[in-house]
C-alpha cells in the first residue's frame, strides 16, 4: 500500500495543477498514514489487534482517495463533502489514540508519544476542513489554515510517531524523556505561537528544533546497532538537521518582522526535507528495524465485580458472590507463596512468618498508624469522608483506638462471577465500630514468566484493581529475606500499576492511574539488618509485635501517605486486645 501511495501521489503532483503546499499535504494521506498507521499496533494477548484500529486500516485509503476529490476542486461545499470522510477519519484514529492510551498511561514516555501523534490527527482534520471550505479559522486565512493543517499531520502525526518509536531502540532514559517532553509540548505551542505570541513561536520553534535534533543524534550515535533500516535512518536524522534549521529562522523572520525565508520557500525546503526527508525515510527505516513495544499488551484479567452503590464488608454477599458450598476454604490471601517463584524471586528465602501471613491471613490482628504527609492530611480527610458513604477505601487519618483495632476477614469467591481464577475476598473492618477499611477481592495471574498479586476493589459501576509484583529484600546477614510488593514499573516494566477498571457494556476499560503503592513486610527481629523502622505507635506492646510492614503511596510522583502496620497472630496478641 505504501508503495502505490507514493506513485498515486507522484503522478497526482504531475497531472492535477496543485500548488507545493496541497502537494506536500496529500503525502500524507497517500503515504505517511498508510505507512504509519500498522505501527501503531499494539496486539493483545492473544495475539489480536484492536477493532478499531483495523477498521481504520481498511478505511483509510476511501477516505485518502476522497480527499484527493477535494483538491482537484475549488474550495467550496463541494470540495468539504469529500473532504468530510477524512475529517471524520481523524476523529476516530483520536478515539484509538485515546483507547489506547488508557491501560498504559504515562508509564512509558514512548507510548505516550505514540498516542499523542493519533490525538494531533483531529486538529489536522479541522484545519483541513476550513482550508477546504474557503474558511478561515482563528483569524487566519490561506495559506496559513492549510500550513496548520500540514503542520499537525507531519509535525503532528508523523514527527511524534517517530519520536515514539524512537522509545524501543534502549535510548538513554532521561534525555529521551526530554526529548518527548519537547516534542509534545512543541507542536501545540508552535501553532499557538503563530496565532497569538510571536515570542512563543520563537521559544517553541527553538524547543521542538532542539529535540528532533537531539533524537536524530541519538539515531546516528545508535546507527551501528540499528540493523538494515540504519541507513534510511541515518538519511532521515540528516534532512531532519536541516529541516530544523530553516523552521528556527522562519520563526525568527516572523518575531523580527522580517521576511528572510518565505512562505513558499519554507515549504519546498522545510516541508520536503521533513516530509520527504525525515518522515517517510523515518517510516520506512522504522519498518524494516520493527522495534517491539516495551509495555505490557493490554488484557490483564481485571475482576468482574462492581458495585451499584454503596459496597460495605457484606458486599460479596448481598450480590451473591460467594459460592453456595465452596470446593475450598481459603485462609489466606494467597494458597501458596511459591505459587510466585520466578528466576530472581524464591520465595523459600522469605522468613517464615511472612510465610504464615500471606498464606493465613485470616489468624491475623493488625493496628495501623498513618503518616500523611505535609500538605495532604486535608485531602485524606475529604477522601476518608466521601469513602466512607461508599464504604470503601477508609484510609486511616488519625491513629485509632485501642478499641477500632482491625479486623480480617477471608471469604471465598465464585470465580466465574469475578472472572479470575482462585479468587477470594479480604474484608478489612475496625473490630469495635465494624467500620470498614477496604473490601477488597484478591486473585493472581501470569503473563509469561511473571505472577503478579492482582488486588480489586469495587466501587459503583467500577473498580480500582492494585497489581503487584512481588520482589525479596536482602537482609544484612543473608539468612531470610523480607518481602516487597510494588507498583512501580522501573526498573522493570510489566503489568504492575493501579487501574480504575470501568464496566461499559460488560467489557472492563481500565485506566493507568497515576497512583503508585509499595508494601514492604518484615518480621520485626529483621529491623536493624535492614534500615526500616515504623512510626512510634505511642503503645508499649507494639515494640513486640512479630510481624511488621510499611505501605507508602504516591500520586504523580508525590509521596503522600505512610501506613505503618503491626501485625499479630490472633493466638498470641497481647492481653491488651479485644
Amino acid at each position: 500500500m505504501p508503495a502505490a501511495g507514493v506513485v498515486f501521489w507522484f503522478s497526482v503532483w504531475l497531472v492535477w495543477p496543485l500548488n507545493s503546499l496541497q502537494a506536500l499535504f496529500l503525502l500524507a494521506p497517500l503515504v505517511i498514514l498508510p505507512l504509519g498507521l500498522p505501527m501503531l499496533a499494539l496486539p493483545d494477548r492473544q495475539g489480536k489487534n484492536s477493532t478499531l484500529l483495523l477498521w481504520l486500516i481498511r478505511i483509510q485509503p476511501f477516505a485518502a482517495l476522497a480527499l484527493v476529490g477535494s483538491f482537484a476542486l475549488p474550495p467550496g461545499s463541494v470540495a468539504a463533502a469529500l473532504a468530510l470522510p477524512w475529517l471524520l477519519f481523524t476523529f476516530c484514529a483520536g478515539l484509538y489514540g485515546l483507547l489506547r492510551h488508557l491501560p498504559h498511561g504515562f508509564v512509558d514516555a514512548g507510548e505516550v508519544c505514540l498516542d499523542a501523534a493519533l490525538l494531533f490527527l483531529p486538529v489536522g482534520g479541522i484545519w483541513l476542513m476550513a482550508s477546504r471550505l474557503g474558511l478561515p479559522l482563528m483569524g487566519f486565512q490561506e495559506p496559513i489554515v492549510l500550513l496548520t493543517a500540514v503542520h499537525f499531520h507531519f509535525a503532528g502525526f508523523a514527527a511524534c510517531l517517530l519520536t515514539g518509536l524512537s522509545g524501543r531502540l534502549g535510548l538513554p532514559r532521561r534525555l529521551y524523556r526530554l526529548i518527548v517532553c519537547g516534542v509534545l509540548a512543541g507542536i501545540p505551542l508552535l501553532a499557538l505561537g503563530i496565532a497569538f505570541a510571536p515570542v512563543l513561536e520563537v521559544i517553541s520553534a527553538l524547543v521542538f528544533a532542539l529535540s528532533l535534533s537531539g533524537l536524530a543524534l541519538l539515531w546516528l550515535s545508535r546507527w551501528a546497532q540499528l540493523g538494515p533500516g540504519r541507513y534510511l535512518l541515518a538519511l532521515s536524522a540528516a534532512s531532519v538537521l536541516v529541516s530544523m534549521g530553516f523552521a528556527l529562522s522562519y520563526a525568527l523572520s516572523e518575531f523580527l518582522g522580517l521576511v528572510w525565508v518565505p512562505i513558499p520557500v519554507m515549504v519546498q525546503n522545510h516541508g520536503a526535507l521533513n516530509a520527504i526527508g525525515f518522515a517517510l525515510l523515518g517510516l520506512l527505516a522504522f519498518r524494516r528495524i520493527n522495534p517491539k513495544p516495551l509495555v505490557s499488551p493490554p488484557g490483564i484479567p481485571f475482576s468482574r465485580l462492581v458495585s451499584k452503590g454503596f459496597v460495605g464488608p457484606d458486599f460479596y454477599q448481598r450480590i451473591g458472590a460467594m459460592p453456595v458450598q465452596p470446593a475450598h476454604l481459603p485462609t489466606g490471601l494467597m494458597d501458596d507463596l511459591d505459587s510466585f517463584r520466578r528466576a530472581d524471586f524464591e520465595p523459600s528465602r522469605l522468613a517464615p512468618a511472612i510465610r504464615d501471613f500471606y498464606q493465613q491471613t485470616a489468624d491475623y490482628k493488625l493496628y495501623v498508624v498513618p503518616q500523611w504527609q505535609p500538605g495532604f492530611r486535608l485531602g485524606g480527610r475529604l477522601w476518608r469522608w466521601l469513602m466512607e458513604g461508599v464504604g470503601q477505601l477508609c484510609l486511616p487519618v488519625t491513629g485509632e483506638s485501642r478499641l477500632d483495632q482491625i479486623n480480617s476477614r477471608i471469604l471465598p469467591l465464585d470465580a466465574e462471577r469475578d472472572g479470575r481464577s482462585a479468587a477470594r475476598a479480604w474484608v478489612r473492618t475496625y473490630t469495635e465500630s465494624g467500620r470498614t477499611v477496604y473490601v477488597a477481592a484478591y486473585a493472581q495471574h501470569q503473563w509469561q514468566e511473571q505472577v503478579y498479586m492482582n488486588i480489586a476493589f469495587a466501587l459503583p459501576f467500577s473498580q480500582m484493581s492494585s497489581i503487584l509484583r512481588l520482589d525479596s529484600i536482602e537482609t544484612a546477614d543473608h539468612s531470610h529475606d523480607a518481602l516487597r510488593l510494588t507498583t512501580l514499573t522501573e526498573p522493570l516494566p510489566g503489568d504492575q500499576g493501579v487501574y480504575l477498571v470501568l464496566q461499559l457494556c460488560g467489557h472492563n476499560l481500565p485506566l493507568r492511574l497515576p497512583l503508585n503503592e509499595t508494601i514492604s513486610v518484615w518480621p520485626s527481629s529483621m529491623t536493624g539488618s535492614l534500615g526500616l523502622a515504623l512510626a512510634q505507635s505511642g503503645r508499649a506492646e507494639h515494640a513486640v509485635a512479630p510481624l511488621l510492614a510499611q505501605h507508602q503511596m504516591w500520586i504523580a510522583g508525590l509521596h503522600f501517605l505512610t501506613l505503618d502496620y503491626y501485625m499479630y497472630p490472633a493466638t498470641c496478641h497481647p492481653a491488651t486486645q479485644v
